[in-house]
């Protein structure tokens, strides 16, 4: 049996394709993993149905008890896994290729820094996990999220000692 793991960023990778369609999409037949209880729990549901529709989880459950819109293009999952979208707490996507490799083994959300050693973040990757940019409480350097905020980087008491150099990023806008 080949097994798949759905992620929900296939549902956002899917839907930012379809060019401002809302055309709904139905995973049916997968085994949908119940992660509540710190995923502890027993409440997996086979032959599951998960509606997603512009890029949200519309409906999920039990294929007897979720209705499939007439529209909906229906993928089939019988014999896979349906599981939610991982995060990773402290990482980077420095590249188009890392993003892609993040979504390929199910993390939809990272949380990240970005310096010399770690790299810089890529928020313009697409598709890519979502990003949360960190930074570190009580200090900023140039490399700092906060200082390619204009309101932060006007309460900076010599925003010049900052090296101009580095070229600060833009923060990414939500889509």
């Amino acid at each position: 049996m080949v097994v798949f793991a759905l992620l929900l960023s296939f549902a956002e990778a899917t839907t930012r394709h379809q060019s401002a369609s809302t055309q709904p999409i139905a995973i049916v037949g997968g085994t949908l993993i119940d992660v509540s209880n710190s995923g502890h729990s027993a409440h997996d549901i086979p032959n599951a149905v998960v509606v997603i529709r512009a890029g949200k989880i519309e409906a999920s459950g039990p294929a007897a008890l979720v209705k499939i819109p007439k529209d909906a293009k229906v993928v089939n999952y019988k014999g896979a896994f349906i599981l939610p979208g991982l995060i990773d707490g402290f990482t980077g996507v420095n590249s188009q290729a890392q993003a892609n490799a993040w979504l390929y083994m199910g993390v939809t959300t990272i949380v990240g820094m970005q310096d010399p050693r770690r790299g810089f973040l890529k928020r313009d990757a697409h598709p890519s996990p979502h990003i949360y940019p960190l930074d570190v409480v009580g200090s900023m350097d140039a490399y700092s999220f906060l200082m390619s905020i204009p309101r932060w980087r006007s309460k900076l008491e010599n925003p010049d000692d900052f090296d101009e150099s580095v070229e600060l990023e833009s923060p990414r806008t939500p889509s």
